[in-house]
């Protein structure tokens, strides 16, 4: 579950760093946000072939990204006590 708070590390990054977007380069945001699409498309095939659905599925990444979702939301919640 480590792993995925330093994916999600990137997406806080993308959602409350406006402001450090203005002082990023065209190159350096196209890279980080390659970075970002990567990560994403990653953990939400790892999650479809985790809970069962294959790689050549069309709807293997649609699945696989509302998986991976409810994880990082579920992780989120424990690690604050929630649940």
């Amino acid at each position: 579950m480590k792993e995925n708070l330093k994916t999600e590390n990137l997406e806080l990054l993308v959602a409350a760093g406006e402001l450090e977007l203005i002082n990023w380069s065209p190159e350096e945001f196209e890279s980080k946000l390659q970075d970002a699409m990567k990560q994403t498309y990653q953990r939400a095939l790892k999650a479809a072939t985790d809970f069962g659905y294959q790689k050549e599925s069309p709807e293997a990444l649609l699945h696989g990204a509302a998986i991976s979702a409810f994880l990082s939301i579920a992780s989120g919640m424990s690690d604050q006590g929630c649940v």
